[in-house]
């Protein structure tokens, strides 16, 4: 099976966008700061971290997998 046929495969020009939404995701927040206030110690503000803060990180990635699998089903595969 390595060659896929597509019932509307002008929907897969759309990965074209979210490739660079991507991207710009990726390399567009390097300059960003993490915090506002700075400290000399993090033992100042450290507590403990919710299940809610530790997964933060995973949902840009998720929602990018989410719009990804969107375009190829719009494209429809055809068998």
């Amino acid at each position: 099976m390595w060659w896929l046929d597509f019932k509307n495969p002008y929907f897969l020009l759309l990965l074209i966008p979210w490739a660079a939404a991507c991207a710009w995701y990726v390399f567009g927040k390097r300059y960003q700061t993490e915090s506002a206030i700075a400290v000399s110690s993090k033992k100042v503000v450290a507590r403990r971290r919710s299940f809610r803060e530790r997964t933060y990180r995973v949902l840009p990635a998720l929602r990018m997998l989410t719009v990804f699998l969107l375009i190829i089903a719009l494209a429809s595969l055809q068998p």
